[in-house]
């Protein structure tokens, strides 16, 4: 690799030789001895103004325009300092630099390769320049970001601290960019007119500042709905519904166990259709403080209530839960288990129909008194504040988590 970089450069500054001879030539087409000797003492004079030219100007720290910071005969560099962000502990020195280099007309493009020597000044000049902004027992962190089309991001160097030996410094800086421009695919890349270097300057005690200090949480207004506070909610795991809600006076007087079988359909046509059917999100609100949300609720529960004695010709309530619970099962094809008891006393009072079918959907039941029931919502949390039951075997236990594998 060092053989084909030395044989590189070579190339290199043979072509740049031509090119300045026959730029010579077109000047001077019949050269003679005086012009010879012109020519000579021009490379003096210009080799002089070179060294003259290769100095810095002075870096004015109230401007913010670009500044000329290096030249020579085929380069000028120019650093301009910004502003990138307002912090909570404002620092006026914490600040972005930028390094833009422009080649001069009818100069040939250098390789990146050719221009460490002229980073390296150029970095020792403005780290100096950086270093009298801060104070020496701070804790400031520098990183540079090198940028050139075609590259799709641009190369990071590592965090270095700003106040230590800005010889240490760059020569970090320096390893790392002649690692990547020794590569093979990098050797010959030429620099355009997108070349820019960034300079950032990091501050460790606005770092401190944000963690010390986090951004508070904004509390989340968004509606969310079935996760209101409702006005009947002393079972968590399950939704007890009014007689009454609005203008619609006991309205569901003696049908709770159709309102609650009516809940467990729209769950489960719910989670059924991977939850395109919102009726069920709607229908919890029934207990909603807020009355634009029950009467919706309200009025999909009695708009299925409707349908429901309508295709069964089932007639006003109470109900014998015996005489119905058949027909309801085959219509919408569910299986309906009652829990009765609190704590340990938990059983599964009735099964309907008796036997289990598999391709049945549950829906699960509490009975509160010998004429009331209310709708399971959430079965894990019932089961994790009562006693579980297995629904095939009967059995119990005492903890929710227990795995049990039925044998049935």
């Amino acid at each position: 690799m060092d053989d084909k970089i030395l044989e590189h450069y070579r190339n290199w500054l043979q072509q740049y030789q031509n090119q300045n001879e026959e730029l010579q030539l077109e000047q001077n087409p019949s050269p003679t001895i005086e012009n010879t000797e012109e020519q000579n003492q021009n490379s003096e004079r210009q080799n002089q103004v070179q060294s003259e030219d290769e100095n810095y100007n002075n870096f004015q720290n109230d401007s913010h325009n670009s500044i000329k910071v290096f030249e020579n005969n085929q380069i000028e560099v120019f650093v301009k300092k910004t502003f990138h962000q307002r912090q909570k502990r404002f620092r006026l020195d914490d600040s972005m630099f930028h390094v833009k280099i422009k080649v001069k007309n009818n100069a040939t493009q250098p390789l990146l390769f050719d221009l460490l020597n002229i980073f390296e000044k150029v970095f020792s000049f403005i780290l100096r320049n950086i270093q009298t902004f801060f104070n020496s027992s701070d804790i400031n962190e520098v990183y540079l970001t090198l940028f050139q089309s075609p590259m799709v991001n641009g190369l990071n160097t590592p965090a270095v601290r700003l106040q230590d030996n800005p010889k240490d410094v760059v020569q970090r800086v320096l390893d790392m960019l002649f690692r990547y421009l020794r590569s093979e695919n990098n050797i010959d890349l030429e620099l355009n007119d997108t070349f820019t270097v960034f300079v950032h300057v990091l501050s460790i005690d606005h770092v401190n500042f944000k963690k010390q200090n986090p951004k508070p949480k904004q509390p989340n207004r968004r509606k969310k709905y079935g996760s209101s506070k409702t006005m009947n909610n002393k079972f968590s795991w399950g939704i007890d519904i009014p007689n009454s809600f609005h203008k619609f006076p006991n309205i569901f007087q003696g049908e709770c166990f159709l309102t609650s079988l009516v809940l467990g359909h729209l769950q489960n046509e719910y989670y059924k259709t991977n939850k395109v059917d919102k009726r069920f999100t709607y229908a919890q609100n029934i207990n909603s403080k807020r009355q634009c949300s029950q009467v919706y609720a309200g009025k999909i529960i009695l708009r299925e209530i409707t349908k429901l004695k309508t295709d069964l010709n089932i007639s006003q309530g109470p109900h014998d839960i015996e005489n119905i619970a058949e027909a309801i099962c085959d219509y919408y094809k569910c299986q309906i288990f009652i829990f009765s008891g609190l704590g340990n006393s938990t059983i599964i009072k009735n099964m309907y129909p008796k036997h289990l079918e598999e391709s049945f959907e549950p829906i699960y039941l509490f009975e509160t008194s010998s004429t009331h029931v209310i709708f399971i919502r959430n079965l894990s949390i019932f089961f994790l504040q009562n006693r579980k039951i297995c629904i095939y075997c009967r059995r119990k236990f005492k903890s929710s988590r227990f795995l049990h594998r039925c044998q049935l």
